[in-house]
């Protein structure tokens, strides 16, 4: 079987990680798919491009000029933009003029030349809903709801990371054509795992420095707790890289708390700081999924995250880790506290969510609910 995999982005995010794991996975038997990957042209390089990545296991790439239906603004440039897809669609299809497609996979809401690509060839399209698109990312459709509407309606089968996910959709999708199929990461056995063994309790939080990540929240929290709580044995580690940063950095400025935070850049393997590390903070306004929930699991952390988005689904509160109210920096400070002054406590919790991580959100049991997805809605297996 011959897949298409669509990507609207090139560098390894949360949603490309997962594609390139299920990708890789189709491969092997029992499923022996082979994948294509179509992907944007890069407008800058990349240290970490899912082209690369996905060139070291033998998949065949493409990349080609094509454009999103959601944008955070409906300026003209984006509407001109928009439009040249259907020069590009041809493009693409010259492309693929060789090859036989079996089903398409798009890996995002946002963009939609996946199911004018299946449209044209008559073959099933599988859209992959990784994102909520307006409650992260503030994306809207170029030509508004009524666009969205028709857009989705020709997908074969859509999936959700989430429930939360499919029930922002559920509005104007039936509810019955959206399956809810979790995010799936491999479990290392060798990957080292924080044994908290030091008197400084050590938090991190990992991702894209934006608002919607609120990294904002860790620090305003990292200043209650020093300088107005008195609390001095805490570390805070940033992981990751983007606009804010230098925003961020002038903000633990201002609060005196250099000696308390430090920002690690981006990092291509933050599993192997994971160890050195006592709790994980996922603090994000409305996350899909949380595939960094999860790798704060498995590293034996503490996880404390925000009830926004799908952070509900993925840890029980006070049994695998904490909730607390988005946005709210004094309570994610007495969650902090509560690590603090009960490290028996916060090992004893980091340790059942790292039980429950080894045997749910598997890599190998999404590859198989989503290639049953494929034979189901209309791929031949061959």
């Amino acid at each position: 079987m011959n897949v298409l995999f669509v990507t609207h982005c090139t560098p390894m995010d949360g949603g490309n990680h997962s594609l390139l794991r299920l990708m890789v996975e189709l491969q092997q038997p029992p499923y022996s798919v082979t994948p294509i990957l179509l992907t944007p042209i890069e407008i800058k390089h990349s240290s970490s491009s899912i082209l690369r990545e996905a060139e070291k296991y033998g998949i065949k790439c493409i990349a080609s000029r094509f454009y999103p239906f959601k944008y955070q603004s409906r300026s003209p440039l984006n509407f001109v933009r928009y439009t040249t897809n259907l020069v590009n669609l041809h493009v693409i299809l010259h492309e693929l003029k060789d090859v036989k497609i079996d089903l398409v996979h798009s890996n995002s809401s946002i963009f939609n030349i996946g199911a004018l690509i299946a449209r044209r060839l008559g073959v099933p399209h599988i859209w992959h809903f990784r994102e909520f698109g307006d409650w992260d990312f503030n994306l809207k459709p170029i030509f508004g709801r009524v666009q969205e509407m028709s857009v989705y309606r020709d997908a074969s089968r859509i999936i959700a990371i989430s429930g939360n996910v499919k029930n922002r959709f559920v509005p104007f999708i039936d509810k019955d054509r959206i399956d809810v199929i979790y995010n799936g990461i491999p479990v290392d056995t060798s990957a080292p795992v924080s044994k908290h063994d030091s008197e400084v309790v050590r938090f991190c939080i990992t991702g894209a420095l934006n608002k919607a990540k609120r990294q904002y929240d860790a620090v305003e929290a990292m200043n209650i707790l020093i300088n107005q709580r008195g609390y001095k044995n805490l570390h805070l580690s940033i992981i990751g890289e983007g606009k804010d940063r230098t925003l961020l950095e002038e903000k633990v400025k201002s609060y005196n708390l250099g000696s308390f935070v430090t920002f690690l850049g981006w990092v291509k393997d933050p599993q192997l700081l994971y160890a050195d590390m006592d709790c994980g903070l996922m603090l994000s306004t409305n996350e899909a999924f949380g595939r960094v929930t999860i790798e704060y699991m498995r590293a034996n952390l503490l996880v404390i995250a925000s009830d926004g988005g799908a952070n509900s689904e993925l840890v029980d509160d006070g049994v695998t880790g904490f909730l607390f109210k988005t946005g709210d920096v004094s309570q994610l400070a007495d969650k902090m506290a509560f690590a603090i002054d009960h490290q028996d406590k916060m090992k004893d919790i980091a340790g059942r969510g790292w039980k429950f991580s080894q045997s749910h959100f598997l890599s190998s049991d999404n590859t198989a609910a989503v290639y049953n997805t494929y034979l189901k809605y209309g791929a031949v297996d061959k």
